[in-house]
Order: C-alpha cells, then sequence, then structure tokens
C-alpha cells in the first residue's frame, strides 16, 4: 500500500500538488513532508482505524491476506463465504480470477534503507506487526 501511495503522491505533485489518499488527522501539515513518509503515516492511521473498528465489532470483520488471496484465491475465497455464510457455487468459483500476482514486493525496490529506516521509526511495534508492508 505504500509504494502504492508514493506512486500517486508523486504523480500528483508532478501535476502541481495536493493531497492524494486518506485524510489522516494532521495531513494538512504533511504536505512538506517526503512522500514515503506521508504515506506510511496514511497507512498507518487506516490500519490502526481498522483494527479499532475490528475490536468494537467484533465477530464482524474477516481478515484477508492479500499474498495468500494471489495464491490461493480459490481458497481464500472459500474463507471469505464462509464468513460470511454464503454458499460457495460453481459459478462463484468460476468466475474466481486466476491470474493474481502479488505486488508486496515493489516498495523494496522503491524505498531506499534509510526511507524504510525512517517509517518504521515512527511506530516500531506497529510496523513489526506489518513488516511486510514498509
Amino acid at each position: 500500500m505504500v509504494n502504492s501511495t508514493v506512486q500517486r503522491k508523486v504523480k500528483r505533485h508532478k501535476r502541481g500538488g495536493g493531497w492524494f489518499g486518506v485524510r489522516i488527522p494532521g495531513w494538512r501539515d504533511m504536505t512538506d513532508l517526503p512522500h514515503e513518509l506521508s504515506a506510511g503515516r496514511q497507512f498507518r492511521a487506516a490500519t490502526l482505524a481498522i483494527e479499532e473498528q475490528a475490536r468494537c465489532l467484533t465477530g464482524r470483520f474477516h481478515r484477508v491476506d492479500y499474498a495468500r488471496l494471489c495464491t490461493d484465491p480459490e481458497g481464500v475465497m472459500r474463507g471469505v463465504a464462509g464468513f460470511c455464510e454464503l454458499p460457495f457455487s460453481p459459478d462463484f468459483q468460476a468466475s474466481l480470477p486466476r491470474d493474481l500476482k502479488s505486488r508486496n514486493d515493489k516498495w523494496q525496490k522503491h524505498l531506499t534503507a534509510e526511507m524504510i529506516e525512517m517509517i518504521r521509526a515512527e511506530d516500531p511495534d506497529f510496523y513489526t506487526r506489518y513488516e511486510d508492508a514498509v
């Protein structure tokens, strides 16, 4: 998520600027930050909000791992259907994509080690839980 947000922020900046993405608390004060750092903050804020809602609405959230969805779409979607108490029909099964490719490693190619460390230093405990995100 961080890498795709950075790419969109860079494109927006080239076209004259303006904020891109989730408007988290303090977003107006982040316009001069490096795109990578503000994207990391957006990811963290959005994820923490989802975690909080999951705690408040116990049993109503089902976590889907994107990398696993890409390698096993049928298995993951069977889990989603079961969680939602929906039938997993042959038509639904046939509609599933077979060629998903995880791009979760793109950030490793585009972010410097220094930038990764700067992002993770803002909340080490959080980024330990989401090590694959940044």
